[in-house]
């Protein structure tokens, strides 16, 4: 089987849904099958994998593209893959914005059918991104471009919410990466019957180095090791964590992974206070490594509210055995319990007293344990997959 995988960021930027992307295209292929990129262009070196569509870069935050011709863009993906002999059986929308259009368009155009995994929260991204008015405009013409050039049928859409109801509503099947995203996403009236497929870690990683019993642990009295790694921008609110670890106080030391809009904002308040000898940044490096270093840390912080879907760098911390600082209740509530420190509300003084006692908890030896390598694993959840495209292919051909 022949599949593409349309996404809005380039497969090589920083986030969940590109790092998902590759680790189901990496499962796929190993199963068999063969899987195209179908990406915004970036400034990374050509993939032969990739097929790229013209793009421009969100302006103060380069991690994030735009397109403005629905109609160059298309002209490059059926170029691209009139290169490919091999014909595509299945489209699989791994992002929810220009990527949704053209697949759909591209799925019209061939008689094939669509999975749709909502890997974002495009209401709340696009909000805090955009501003309100930006996110409004933004809503209404991926909207207006979907509906002017698909059989799609619906309304213009206001808000993130209207414009995931009306991109699902031509799927055959939809996924969403957690519970608790589907049950949210119900509630602001997006009727798509969700299959709860999370992604998972791979399996490579859960042997030899990383099996359970060659664990880094940390020497008697070193700092605790803390990480936060992820994209430098609003939504995953770097700069509330380091004025929580700033108010907190703690001898902890912290690695930070990652680039964006707020990279140089974020270096000159640790430079200028007194983080300065506790905290270091390692920008960009490859998923790999950062698989590396939550293995090697005490604990994982992930301070965004109400934007993940899933978490997905927590759940990789689950399988390597290393607990988590939450600030969303929500990812918390997929977990299992006793597993990881929860602030008790969004504030910067909250996230700072859990910051506090996560630590003290693992300086003392009472720190979290937890496991999530027998429901985690990338094999099984790929062929959870792998059934629901067996199924949209019997249906959608009758």
């Amino acid at each position: 089987m022949h599949v593409a995988f349309f996404l809005d960021q380039h497969p090589r930027t920083l986030g969940g849904a590109q790092s998902s992307a590759q680790l189901q295209k990496k499962y796929l292929e190993r199963a068999g099958h063969r899987v195209t990129i179908v990406a915004p262009h970036a400034t990374f070196d050509e993939q032969a994998d990739v097929l790229e569509y013209p793009s421009l870069a969100l302006p103060g935050d380069p991690e994030f593209r735009y397109t403005l011709s629905v109609k160059k863009s298309m002209r490059a993906i059926r170029a691209g893959l009139s290169k490919i002999s091999e014909p595509l059986d299945l489209i699989h929308i791994q992002g929810d914005l220009w990527g949704a259009v053209f697949a759909y368009l591209l799925a019209r155009e061939l008689g094939i059918p669509v999975v749709h995994t909502t890997h974002t929260n495009i209401d709340f991204g696009a909000k805090k991104i955009l501003g309100r008015a930006g996110a409004f405009i933004a809503m209404l013409y991926l909207s207006r471009a979907l509906l002017a050039n698909t059989q799609t049928k619906g309304n213009l859409a206001a808000n993130g919410w209207g414009w995931l109801q009306l991109a699902t509503a031509g799927a055959d099947r939809v996924i969403a990466p957690s519970r608790h995203f589907a049950k949210l996403a119900a509630s602001h009236g997006v009727k798509a019957k969700f299959n709860i497929i999370p992604t998972g870690v791979d399996d490579d990683f859960i042997s030899g180095p990383f099996s359970e019993s060659e664990k880094v642990q940390r020497a008697a009295g070193a700092p605790v090791r803390l990480l936060w790694c992820g994209r430098m921008s609003s939504e995953k609110r770097l700069m509330e964590f380091l004025e929580a670890l700033e108010i907190s106080n703690t001898t902890a030391f912290t690695k930070i992974y990652g680039t964006g809009g707020l990279e140089e904002r974020a270096k000159k308040f640790v430079a200028q206070g007194k983080l300065h000898d506790r905290v270091e940044f390692h920008g960009r490096v490859s998923h790999d490594e950062i698989l590396n270093q939550i293995w090697q840390s005490d604990i994982l912080v992930q301070t965004s509210v109400g934007f993940e879907t899933q978490g997905m760098t927590v759940y990789e911390a689950g399988v390597l055995g290393t607990p988590c600082v939450l600030s969303d209740e929500n990812i918390a509530a997929d977990l299992p319990a006793n597993s990881f420190w929860l602030a008790k509300d969004a504030s910067v003084e909250s996230l700072a007293e859990v910051i506090v006692r996560a630590v003290a908890d693992i300086e003392s030896g009472a720190g979290k344990k937890i496991d999530l390598r027998s429901t985690m694993l990338q094999s099984s959840l790929s062929e959870q997959i792998l059934k629901l495209y067996a199924e949209a292919r019997a249906e959608h051909g009758n």
